[in-house]
């Protein structure tokens, strides 16, 4: 059975054009975090600056985030367009920071725990602000953690706290069909999940082993692409897989007909 997931229809030269077979997990940052700050105005530049300490990479878009005087800005460019440079907000020692598509994520230090932010750097839209690292449920509300482990694409960003705690959070849900977790619809609050609480003591293999995965099969004939957040299961060797997009893809009629 197909897993449930956002879908939209893509054709077999869009998904090679858009790289998503090729696909691997998001690059983090690991020098250091920064607190969320109001984005400025996208201003263009000739070219990205390289001054500043490199916190994360990204190379397709080529995306460089970046400290400097105690501010993170991160800055896009892409071959035709002028360079787009945007201020997430002040750096402190502490921030986890992941870079894919485009996009960013980071942690936020609090004194009680992290806030969770993700921003697209081309809109400057910030589609997820989380001040507590626990998103709340249908029956619990959120709860400071500290972020352990962080990833993130166009479409999701996810998380592991240090309480053990597996979360996400979307930024589009398909009305008609929703996200799944090991082949079940996922529950969420306003596009935030919660798809594992273990505990602390399971919060580092958690940690290590977060990650998005692109799978599926595709060839010039057609198929479908699935994107998902894997982690481990409470029964390890097993994987949990959180199918967040699933995109059918449409025979390439030049070079397959059917």
């Amino acid at each position: 059975m197909r897993p449930a997931g956002v879908r939209r229809t893509l054709t077999a030269a869009a998904l090679t054009a858009a790289g998503l077979t090729l696909a691997g997990p998001p690059t983090t940052g690991a020098a250091g975090p920064l607190r969320a700050g109001t984005s400025s105005s996208p201003r263009a530049a000739a070219a990205c600056p390289a001054a500043g300490a490199t916190v994360a990479r990204d190379r397709h878009p080529a995306v460089r985030v970046f400290r400097r005087a105690g501010t993170l800005r991160a800055c896009l460019s892409a071959p035709g367009s002028p360079a787009r440079l945007r201020t997430l907000g002040a750096w402190a020692p502490g921030t986890r920071v992941a870079v894919e598509a485009g996009t960013v994520a980071w942690t936020t230090p609090r004194a009680a725990g992290d806030g969770v932010t993700t921003i697209d750097l081309r809109t400057g839209r910030r589609w997820a602000q989380l001040r507590r690292a626990v998103p709340a449920t249908a029956t619990a509300p959120a709860a400071d953690d500290r972020v352990l482990a962080l990833v993130t694409d166009d479409a999701l960003t996810g998380w592991v706290t240090a309480g053990g705690v597996v979360a996400a959070a979307l930024r589009h849900v398909d009305a008609d069909d929703d996200p799944s977790l090991d082949g079940t619809p996922a529950a969420a609050v306003r596009r935030r999940y919660v798809l594992r609480r273990a505990d602390a003591a399971a919060a580092p293999a958690l940690a290590a082993g977060l990650e998005l995965t692109v799978g599926g099969e595709t060839d010039d004939c057609g198929g479908e692409v699935v994107r998902a957040l894997t982690f481990p299961a409470a029964t390890p060797p097993a994987l949990s897989r959180f199918a967040y997009r699933v995109d059918p893809v449409q025979p390439d009629p030049a070079i397959c007909s059917r």
